[in-house]
């Protein structure tokens, strides 16, 4: 027996230790989840888009690196391979072919075909030279399998330049969520 803790009592020269029995320690069920976490961007070609046409999904083909193996540059999708509450960013930069025109860029994260987060933005004519920014972000709670891409809406005809400080896509796993 182990004394938790101890009463020690004097008594005509004798000293007496009381000791209370030790509580059994419940076990506990310990789950391991690898971590989830990627970034990709576009550092090999410009995307050329059109005015009033939605551009889904915007390409994001160079993978910075990928933890747990869920993004593929292919398609540009995050697959996450567990359930859990994830931090999803996306940015695009954008150069109008007219920059004397006024235009708008509606970013969407997007989860199995729908849009869930969006930004829009209103930009004015005379960009700056390295074009214009937009970026989107949320935190999701999303489940094993969902498919999240970026979609773009511009209503001007342009490019979405191949620059990976700008155009850039990464998420990463916040908490995961037992059943």
């Amino acid at each position: 027996m182990e004394c938790l803790t101890t009463k020690t009592k004097r008594r005509k020269k004798k000293t007496i230790i009381v000791c209370k029995k030790k509580k059994a320690k419940k076990k506990r069920r310990v789950i391991i989840v690898r971590t989830s976490a990627f970034r990709a961007v576009n550092a090999t070609a410009d995307q050329t888009v059109t005015a009033n046409t939605p551009v889904v999904p915007v390409q994001y083909p160079n993978q910075i690196f990928d933890i747990n193996n869920e993004y593929d540059t292919a398609t540009s999708t995050f697959t996450p391979k567990q359930d859990g509450i994830y931090f999803i960013i996306a940015s695009v930069s954008f150069f109008p072919d007219d920059v004397m025109t006024n235009y708008r860029l509606v970013l969407n994260i997007r989860v199995n075909d729908f849009p869930i987060v969006t930004d829009d933005e209103f930009f004015g004519a005379n960009p700056v030279p390295t074009g214009d920014q937009i970026s989107v972000s949320g935190i999701l709670k999303l489940e094993k399998g969902d498919k999240v891409t970026i979609s773009l809406f511009p209503t001007t005809d342009g490019i979405i330049v191949a620059d990976p400080r700008g155009t850039h896509f990464e998420a990463s796993r916040l908490t995961s969520i037992k059943h």
